[in-house]
């Protein structure tokens, strides 16, 4: 079957499926859940998160960096929103922020199923300890890593959505950086789009970055008896988005690199 992706209203159907490929590009997956927080919650309390689990021996500071200028005077001011929890393996990552939790999967990435029910064991020990009182958005983010076989590549030949330079410039990339946010309307939802080339593992070779993050805002109180229903369907719907939107975005060159 061949679909017109360029052409295509609406997304087709076997793109939310579950490709597998011998060497999928994933270098970090994340489950994000926003949501707003009581008062007395405070970076004492988030820092108890991992306090029975020895595999997550030490929390470093989540801070947030902002410019700051008055009058003719500039810096950059650093505040600590949370907690970055590593595995001592360093093979998953948990961040307990005031108003976010977050798990990430790094490399090797194996399947959804654990991933999600790793996240789901996390976020209870999160939620119970944090006592969020409405959760404000489900997201899913899959960061990926192409490393391509040569020095120079034609970005087009390996990525759909990509920088187009105009005829009458040179087409020559130093390097680029692209960011976009489209909405999914399909799958109720929002998706920012991140590309970029990075170094590669070796020489003689081209990586390129596609980052994509997908979410949907909700207005979900805790307590609710529909609470793990929404965030569960909304994380599956999600997982289907994210697919849909990394097999648009890439070229049959790229699926015979990762496959």
């Amino acid at each position: 079957m061949t679909v017109d992706l360029q052409n295509a209203s609406t997304p087709p159907r076997f793109m939310a499926k579950d490709y597998r490929y011998a060497n999928a590009p994933i270098v970090e997956a994340l489950i994000e859940l926003r949501c707003q927080l009581p008062p007395e919650t405070t970076l004492d309390v988030l820092g108890q998160l991992a306090d029975d689990d020895p595999t997550y021996p030490t929390a470093e500071p989540r801070v947030e960096f902002t410019a700051q200028i008055e009058g003719s005077s500039a810096g950059i001011a650093g505040r600590q929103l949370g907690h970055l929890f590593r595995r001592s393996d360093g093979l998953r990552a948990i961040q307990a922020v005031l108003d976010r939790f977050i798990y990430s999967w790094l490399p090797p990435y194996e399947t959804w199923e654990p991933f999600v029910a790793e996240a789901e064991e996390w976020w209870l020990k999160y939620r119970q300890l944090a006592r969020p009182q409405h959760i404000n958005r489900v997201g899913v983010r899959f960061i990926n890593k192409i490393e391509i076989p040569a020095p120079q590549v034609e970005i087009s030949d390996y990525l759909r959505t990509n920088v187009q330079l105009s005829p009458v410039l040179p087409q020559e990339l130093e390097g680029f950086f692209m960011q976009t946010a489209i909405l999914l309307t399909e799958y109720s939802s929002k998706c920012q789009i991140v590309s970029t080339v990075v170094p590669p593992s070796g020489p003689d070779r081209t990586a390129l970055i596609l980052d994509i993050d997908v979410w949907k805002d909700v207005d979900l109180p805790v307590p609710s008896d529909q609470l793990d229903e929404v965030i569960n369907s909304s994380l599956s719907e999600l997982r289907a988005a994210k697919n849909f939107v990394f097999e648009a975005s890439i070229t049959d060159a790229t699926r015979m690199v990762i496959n």
